[in-house]
């Protein structure tokens, strides 16, 4: 069906903005040579497509069907194809070499865990605050915007303090506070008032803000150059890897607890926050990574 007149415009104003803002703000990018790898692409999609339909089998109750399985396996064998085909690959789709790299890879696993527990309490708070706290739907709402209001406040500090101090140790100390802050969250009384869910809601808003930007900058400047694409890539795929497996094991738990899912989905969201606190306290002995000069491709 062609669209409608209304709704091409809508995606023009919509798209036409920011099209326009990249072009007179994004630097000048050298294009490649190279041609689309539709097999490795294609892989690529098996594999992670593969993993995320059978997660989300698994814990809508069909693990014991045949369809989790074998998406699983889809999965599992088109990775292993993937990585055998990219290990050959001088710019691979899959950064396999720059997960080589001690600082890169680090950076990558913390990245996993943090967004792993960001996603097992953006899943569970909601439950928790009615089910738990007795909030109504509209206080529960107000009650989760204190999170992202001081992820969007602590971001820019933590990112001017990243050119001061190491990025890892503030990427360590915000996983730590983001740990604390889901910890206070999950060993509350029912009858708290609001400005004690809210201050709690904000000391992990504040940790996880304090780790997004100096983890970023640590994961691409860990990279050479010329590989910037790829490790952009690679920072993408790690939000969506925790996000994605934050999600199933939230569900999963729901599934499995017959009472209280909701605290223990909180508990394991502050273990992933610790988890990933040491990993990013990991790059602190390795050499600071330096940027190799652009190559052309």
């Amino acid at each position: 069906m062609r669209p409608t007149l209304p709704s091409a415009l809508r995606l023009m104003t919509a798209v036409g903005p920011a099209l326009l803002l990249a072009a007179c703000a994004l630097p000048y990018s050298d294009t490649s040579s190279r041609r689309f790898n539709w097999l490795s692409a294609g892989l690529n999609a098996a594999m992670f497509g593969g993993f995320f339909i059978g997660a989300d089998l698994f814990t809508h109750g069909n693990a014991e069907g045949m369809p989790a399985a074998l998406f699983t396996c889809l999965a599992a064998a088109s990775g292993v194809a993937l990585v055998r085909r990219e290990a050959r690959a001088a710019s691979p789709l899959i950064p396999i070499d720059l997960l080589k790299l001690p600082t890169f890879a680090l950076s990558t696993a913390a990245s996993i865990c943090a967004f792993t527990a960001y996603m097992l309490a953006f899943l569970a708070l909601p439950f928790y605050f009615i089910t738990t706290l007795h909030r109504d739907q509209v206080q529960t709402g107000l009650l989760m915007t204190a999170w992202p209001v001081a992820v969007g406040l602590a971001a820019p500090l933590a990112g001017r303090l990243s050119d001061r101090i190491q990025p890892s140790i503030l990427g360590s100390f915000g996983l730590a506070v983001l740990a604390t802050g889901l910890f206070l969250l999950a060993t509350m009384d029912q009858h708290a008032t609001t400005p004690a869910i809210v201050w709690r809601m904000a000391v992990c808003g504040f940790g996880f803000g304090f780790f997004q930007a100096p983890n970023n900058r640590i994961l691409l400047s860990a990279a050479p150059r010329q590989r910037d694409g790829a490790a952009g890539g690679m920072l993408a795929t790690a939000r969506l890897t925790g996000t994605t497996s934050g999600a199933t094991l939230a569900v999963l738990v729901f599934r499995l607890a017959h009472g209280g899912a909701e605290t223990v989905d909180l508990f394991l969201a502050a273990g992933f926050a610790v988890a990933a606190s040491t990993v990013s306290l990991f790059r602190l002995t390795r050499p600071a990574p330096r940027r190799a000069k652009r190559v052309p491709l």
